[in-house]
């Protein structure tokens, strides 16, 4: 008896590590984590809506930002949202999939949060990036009316 629970309690762990979410571990599809998000990541989408502090901004209904899988991006079309360069790179920070680090120009900006949804695998339709911006100079722009300081949310659809 003290076989089979030896046993049982073997398979189990295995079972666990199998299934955990610790670095580098592999998918279903094979890829880790990072390498599914950034298939996720990757591609142009357009921005649909944003929220400045809980409240609609304007926005140019022809903006788009484009994330390239050797790690740049770019943005296009009208105004850029205040808080990001028009172009510069990103990556994951600390293996943590749902946090990027935008750097462009004189400035880096912490995506603190990336929520993916619609589609399937790694074929999503609908990305939420939720950034916070604190500007010393507290700078004002006509799309927010007013201080650009505070939580951007801002939902894209993939192109």
């Amino acid at each position: 008896m003290k076989a089979f629970k030896k046993i049982l309690t073997l398979i189990m762990f295995g079972v666990l590590c199998l299934n955990s979410h610790c670095p580098g571990h592999k998918n279903v599809s094979g890829l880790t984590e990072e390498q599914e998000a950034t298939k996720k990541l990757k591609g142009t989408w357009i921005l649909e809506s944003m929220l400045v502090n809980e409240n609609a901004a304007d926005i140019d209904a022809n903006q788009t930002i484009t994330f390239a899988s050797d790690g740049t991006y770019s943005i296009n079309g009208g105004l850029q949202p205040p808080i990001y360069s028009p172009s510069g790179t990103w990556r994951f920070l600390e293996e943590n999939i749902e946090v990027v680090k935008l750097s462009g120009g004189d400035s880096d900006q912490i995506v603190t949060d990336i929520v993916f949804s619609g589609g399937s695998g790694t074929n999503v339709t609908t990305m939420v990036m939720v950034a916070f911006y604190d500007d010393s100079k507290a700078r004002t722009n006509a799309l927010i009316d007013g201080d650009v300081n505070g939580t951007y949310e801002m939902t894209f659809n993939k192109q």
